[in-house]
């Protein structure tokens, strides 16, 4: 959206206009300077047409002559308060949408008061008006050529796109991230995010597993013995089993190792425990 449009009555300003036009060709090239909208085919709505120029375009030039505002139809009425005007609808189109507007005065016109000006285009008189007289023109086009450089710079560089932090990205739906590619839904995943699984516990004693093992036609579920497993996120710590004489088995999850030397800690203890009552009971 970086276009040029130049808007203009006819019978007032065709000849400023045309000038303006082929000044303005030299610095932005002849597909980004827009005079007339002359493709709309019969039977296109013109208002459509309007619509889709004014998107296309960054700057609309409004060229006002003397006769801007005395400008009448056959019944003698305001061309500029007729809302089916061509000139007044691409002005009005193009506040709407907050185009950069300049009003472009030429053979010596002034800007219109507010209160003379149709409601959709009473803030055009506030909009700061450039001047192009018939002795400096060439000098006056150069200048605003130069102007609109400078809009069309800055309006590009002010466009930025924010993302939204990751804590504050809405949740859609899930038929919505079902339709997002797979690199969409990567991007989307804060890095913060960690996802911990539960690591397998390693069995007490190493040997071989109860798939290798035969069944000899015995039912495996008969030579298995059930544990139940307690819901994830409801675990208790494991207290082990009670062994003959009050020793805890050593808890689910340590490594064989580990194992080891808890049995032979505990052994060492049962044999210091005898050896004690043997000396004391001399």
């Amino acid at each position: 959206m970086n276009g040029i449009f130049i808007n203009y009555r006819r019978e007032d300003t065709s000849a400023y206009a045309g000038r303006l036009y082929d000044a303005l060709v030299g610095h932005f090239g002849p597909n980004r300077v827009f005079i007339d909208i002359d493709t709309i085919r019969p039977g296109e709505d013109f208002r459509e047409v309007i619509q889709r120029t004014c998107t296309s375009c960054e700057v609309l030039l409004a060229v006002i002559g003397k006769n801007w505002m005395k400008s009448r139809d056959k019944k003698g009425k305001s061309r500029l308060h007729n809302e089916n005007d061509l000139v007044r609808m691409e002005i009005a189109s193009a506040l709407e949408k907050r185009l950069h507007v300049i009003p472009v005065l030429v053979g010596g016109a002034e800007m219109p008061e507010p209160s003379t000006l149709p409601q959709d285009l009473q803030s055009l008189a506030f909009r700061n008006a450039w001047e192009i007289s018939d002795k400096r023109f060439r000098q006056d086009a150069q200048g605003l050529a130069d102007a609109i450089k400078e809009i069309v710079a800055t309006s590009a560089s002010t466009k930025v796109v924010y993302t939204l932090p990751a804590e504050r990205r809405p949740t859609g739906s899930r038929s919505e991230a079902e339709s997002k590619a797979p690199e969409e839904i990567g991007a989307s995943i804060p890095e913060e995010v960690a996802v911990i699984l539960p690591t397998p516990k390693a069995p007490l004693v190493a040997g071989p597993s109860p798939e290798a093992q035969p069944t000899s036609g015995v039912n495996e579920e008969e030579n298995k013995e059930e544990i139940a497993e307690p819901e994830a996120g409801n675990q208790e710590p494991h207290q082990g089993a009670i062994l003959p004489g009050g020793v805890d088995t050593p808890p689910a999850g340590v490594s064989d190792s580990e194992a080891l030397m808890w049995i032979l800690g505990v052994f060492a203890l049962v044999v210091l425990g005898i050896l004690g009552l043997l000396y004391f009971s001399k």
